[in-house]
């Protein structure tokens, strides 16, 4: 749970983890699994060998096995830390990001309340 100094919660919109198979991906080499999602912004983890993260400014979500996706989210980089995380595996140096959405259109909102609706697995609780 992400809390300011006074130990108040900071996020507006709940956060829910995602069923295995979505995908974030920041062109044109960044892809790896979303391990939760609000309206307000997605987390997801990459292996970082080869490219670093860069400036990112937009990314898509899709879900593989389905038509679903979502194309170019305006995103502002909130953290990247060093993570094990499970769908990787070996020696290869892997990082969560964590992305706050910028301003959405109506069909990005539309689309993203879809997601949640169809993709969710559980609120976050922690």
């Amino acid at each position: 749970m992400q809390t300011d100094a006074l130990g108040r919660e900071r996020r507006k919109h709940p956060r829910f983890k995602v069923k295995g198979g979505a995908f974030a991906i920041i062109p044109p080499a960044k892809i790896g699994p979303i391990v939760d999602i609000s309206l307000n912004g997605i987390a997801f983890c990459y292996n970082d060998i080869c490219f670093g993260l860069g400036e990112a400014s937009e990314l898509d979500i899709f879900v593989f096995g389905s038509a679903f996706t979502i194309p170019r989210i305006p995103v502002i980089k909130v953290e990247s830390v060093d993570i094990a995380c499970q769908p990787f595996s070996g020696g290869t140096h892997h990082k969560r990001l964590g992305l706050e959405f910028g301003p959405l259109t109506l069909n990005q909102v539309n689309k993203l309340n879809d997601f949640m609706e169809n993709f969710r697995l559980v609120p976050d609780v922690t």
